[in-house]
């Protein structure tokens, strides 16, 4: 990126009436200030950001003695970096989401401020400044949403709008062909290219109004508006009143007197972000735990394993799993497909096989649900269905050599009325088992979830469905095996969350379903940065070690009681914390006469891929990528430091 911004600081800032020819940011340094942007008047105080984008119409005005800096952005850096994803005007920022804007800005002032304006430095500042504009959005108005335009299709209309376009012509200019352009135009506020193409006249036409006294009807015509009538109605509908009658208002309430005075940055502005400094420098943030009585009892979930490559587990595998993840509570499923079909090709084998099965799930003390395929969604064919029966009628005599299983099977990709003749089957055999229907990515909605739910007992979804699908926690069974299957030890946003998500919803679901692997292991120390693979066994591992009842909780914490024995798992992950915060320091101060404590904690580090490829932990793009790093300390007090993004399991020991 070369260097081609400006970064200035006002006293006293004015700007007339003007049409922005780039991106522009105000932040207000001192005292108080007004900016309107298309009509949209906005106050700024002390620490506030505004910006303007490309053909805004703004003014800006500025009381005695107050300062702001501004900076000018070109238009394709920041559309480039948006994705094509851009604003249609520009807006103050929100204060709750201001705090990252202002420290990229604060740094580029201390660089000019410093006279160590190194270009490849201050670009990056400008880069990272960039990122976080891309990403408001403003829906207190509803022409003011994201729009998703290629940067060719917006240039080519902002060049041409005063002539008669087409969406034909627009697409020979463009190379682009009419249902991509329809498709992209939809991804607007304004639905249509028509509707696109007159928002941008009617900013050019605003701007000219605003600005010149020309006749108003030879500016409509000027900017592509050769139906007077109609563009009045459209200006109105947009802008609240008619052309007339809004040039006439802000004449009169517009005085302008232009005192500015540019400040040397050098002399004038080291005071203000020394100040600033303080205010943000890094910080520890107290969090005071409180534990409350509690009949709420730590349940962990079930566990559903299913078989992969037709590799039934050897009993050592299985321990390893047990030991690796700590599966001390609650029932153990094993997924296996009932070959039912094969019954009458060789009944024989079909019998051998079963009761084999049976034995090693009985052995390992786990429970058997049987995955049921079919040829089609809605229903039996007539040799499925006599095939299903005779494997019924097998396994009910083989059970009564088994007679503590808890049965259960397992369905995907059918409808109700299938399931409803696979209920008839088995009720003909069995009065108690769990009937669980599988739901797979794109199929919820086509198949009819919501009927599906009512007929069956669980329902397994995968976990990146998991907030999409309004069904009861008790009946859910999450499907971990994106997370379990990643071996990548770079961490990306959405394993984070899922992580986060699942730590979450752990307790309150009714089962966690988990792929076979050979390779669960126990994660150590030695293990300094594990892959993500690793990272979810060891969270699965501490939750399954939380015990007794629920003392304290929200979404971010669970921490229970047992006996003398306090545990509390953290799981700071949110990635808009406060940029200031470094660490979280938890106070428990209900926990006296504190005998042992330990925490054990992943710190999870924020990275970004820089131009060569190479992983820079200074950086702070929109594409975040994290390391988790595992950490051990033994503690003598009841507060505990945690770093701001962590995953954390602490164990205290009272004195008896």
């Amino acid at each position: 990126m070369r260097e081609n911004y400006s970064i200035r600081v006002f006293n006293q800032l004015a700007i007339k009436t003007t049409k922005a020819l780039n991106v522009r940011v105000f932040y207000c340094l001192q005292g108080k200030s007004e900016l309107t942007i298309n009509l949209n008047k906005y106050e700024l105080i002390k620490d506030e950001i505004a910006f303007v984008l490309l053909n805004d119409t703004y003014s800006f005005k500025s009381e005695n003695d107050s300062i702001c800096c501004v900076i000018d952005i070109p238009y394709d850096s920041y559309l480039r970096i948006a994705n094509n994803s851009m604003l249609s005007n520009g807006l103050k920022i929100n204060k709750n989401e201001q705090e990252r804007v202002k420290f990229w800005i604060i740094k580029l002032l201390e660089l000019h401020t410093l006279k160590k304006a190194y270009k490849t430095e201050a670009n990056k500042l400008i880069l990272y400044l960039i990122v976080e504009l891309s990403h408001f959005e403003n829906t207190d108005h509803p022409f003011n949403q994201k729009m998703y335009i290629s940067e060719e299709v917006h240039e080519y209309l902002v060049n041409h709008h005063e002539n008669k376009i087409n969406k034909q012509d627009l697409a020979n200019a463009v190379q682009l062909s009419n249902q991509t352009l329809t498709s992209m135009f939809k991804e607007t506020p304004f639905q249509t290219f028509n509707q696109y193409l007159n928002h941008l006249r009617l900013k050019f036409c605003l701007n000219d109004i605003l600005t010149t006294r020309r006749p108003i009807e030879e500016i409509a015509i000027d900017h592509g508006f050769h139906h007077y009538s109609r563009f009045i109605q459209l200006f109105k509908d947009t802008y609240g009143n008619t052309p007339k009658l809004i040039r006439r208002d802000y004449i009169a309430t517009f005085i302008f007197q232009n005192k500015s005075e540019e400040i040397d940055l050098n002399r004038h502005i080291l005071k203000s972000l020394s100040e600033f400094r303080e205010e943000t420098s890094l910080e520890i943030e107290e969090r005071t735990i409180r534990v409350a009585e509690s009949n709420n009892i730590y349940q962990s979930p079930d566990f559903y394993i299913e078989h992969i490559n037709n590799n039934y587990f050897d009993q050592c595998s299985f321990l390893n799993m047990k030991r690796a993840l700590n599966i001390n509570k609650g029932n153990v499923h094993y997924i296996v497909d009932l070959n039912y079909k094969d019954i009458f090709k060789d009944r024989e084998s079909f019998i051998k096989e079963l009761l084999q099965l049976l034995q090693f799930i009985s052995d390992l003390n786990m429970h058997p649900i049987f995955k049921v395929s079919t040829s089609r969604p809605d229903v039996f064919n007539s040799s499925e269905k006599m095939s299903f029966h005779q494997a019924l009628e097998v396994l009910f005599i083989f059970l009564r050599q088994f007679n503590h299983f808890q049965l259960g099977f397992l369905i995907e990709e059918v409808k109700c009325s299938l399931i409803h003749q696979l209920q008839q089957s088995i009720n003909k055999y069995f009065d108690d088992y769990q009937l669980i229907y599988r739901v797979k990515p794109g199929q919820y909605e086509e198949l009819g979830l919501a009927r599906i739910v009512n007929d069956v007992d669980k329902i397994m979804i995968p976990i990146n469905l998991l907030e999409d699908l309004d069904i009861h926690q008790s009946k859910i069974i999450i499907e971990v095996d994106q997370l379990i299957k990643n071996k990548e030890k770079l961490l990306n946003i959405q394993t984070i969350d899922y992580i986060r998500l699942l730590m979450n919803q752990y307790d309150k679901v009714s089962g966690l379903s988990l792929p076979y692997l050979e390779k669960y292991v126990v994660v150590n120390i030695a293990q300094q940065e594990p892959n993500a693979f690793q990272l979810v066994s060891y969270v699965i591992s501490m939750l399954n070690q939380l015990r007794g009842e629920i003392v304290y909780r929200n979404n971010q914490m669970v921490m229970t009681r047992y006996k003398h024995e306090y545990q509390v798992i953290t799981y700071f992950l949110n990635i808009k914390s406060k940029m200031n915060v470094n660490q979280y320091r938890l106070i428990f101060s209900d926990i006296k006469q504190l005998n042992h404590a330990e925490v054990e904690y992943f710190d999870i580090q924020r990275y970004a891929i820089s131009e060569n490829n190479s992983l820079d932990n200074l950086m702070l793009y929109h594409q975040h990528h994290w390391l988790a790093k595992l950490n051990f300390k033994e503690i003598s007090t009841s507060s505990i430091e945690i770093p701001k993004d962590s995953i954390a399991h602490i164990k205290f020991l009272i004195s008896l």
